[in-house]
């Protein structure tokens, strides 16, 4: 089982587009399944208030991305009418999931 490609077997994915912008400039990428995921707090975090819903993560298949393009800090993600900002991003499950931690747009 490749998990990226078997995202569509889990419940909760949502079409979502991922903004990328770079100096050459800006690419817009549609992402049939990306699933949204509670965020889990950084040490920056410990003590602070923050408010569930101004921080979650998502979980994009790496493999729908276009070959060369990886989701980078600054990047956004549009899901419905809400804009998310990638404030970090790491690649899981052997490289198969970017898991992007985001903070909701004002």
């Amino acid at each position: 089982m490749h998990l990226a490609s078997d995202f569509s077997l889990l419940d909760f994915t949502q079409p979502v587009r991922l903004i990328v912008t770079r100096s050459d400039g800006r690419q817009e990428i549609a992402l049939n399944q990306a699933l949204p995921r509670p965020s889990r707090r950084s040490e920056a975090d410990r003590g602070a208030v923050v408010l569930l819903d101004e921080r979650i993560d998502w979980l994009l298949p790496a493999d729908a991305l276009p070959t060369g393009v990886e989701p980078q800090p600054a990047d956004e993600i549009v899901a419905g009418d809400v804009v998310w900002t990638i404030v970090s991003t790491e690649r899981r499950v052997a490289g198969t999931v970017w898991r992007c931690a985001c903070r909701r747009r004002e």
